[in-house]
């Protein structure tokens, strides 16, 4: 999605992701993806079902999925980053250079393989995230 919000230009292709968050079921689910411009910009892709906050009225008086670019303050994307993602997390948009910023990663296992990290990860009192950088710091 590419848009020109007061004058400046939003767009998903070019931005990069720092966190994304689901919520509600059905109808009312809706989803926010926690995008960061190459400027440092913060802004919100937001896509919801017909009951969301995030629906479309139509000319007929309907509601229908939506989605919105949202710009955010970096205030607004501090509060959203420790909302969804955690302290360490915002620590590392706010003041690491890029080079060091924490990169999302995609892992595929098995249901019984995450069962087995999470409960690990509970037992220590930490995040599956911090289990998985121990065990990188081991090799």
């Amino acid at each position: 999605m590419n848009q020109i919000i007061k004058g400046k230009r939003y767009n998903t292709e070019s931005a990069r992701e720092v966190g994304t968050t689901s919520r509600g079921v059905g109808q009312a689910h809706e989803t926010e993806t926690l995008l960061r411009k190459r400027t440092g910009e913060f802004f919100l892709h937001a896509v919801g079902g017909p009951e969301s906050r995030y629906a479309r009225r139509t000319a007929h008086g309907r509601y229908e999925p939506g989605e919105r670019l949202i710009p955010l303050t970096d205030d607004e994307a501090r509060t959203w980053i420790v909302t969804y993602m955690g302290e360490e997390i915002c620590a590392y948009e706010f003041s690491a250079p890029e080079s060091e910023q924490p990169i999302r990663l995609s892992v595929i296992v098995s249901p019984e393989e995450l069962d087995k990290l999470k409960t690990y990860a509970r037992s220590c009192r930490r995040t599956v995230s911090d289990v998985l950088r121990m065990l990188i710091d081991r090799l």
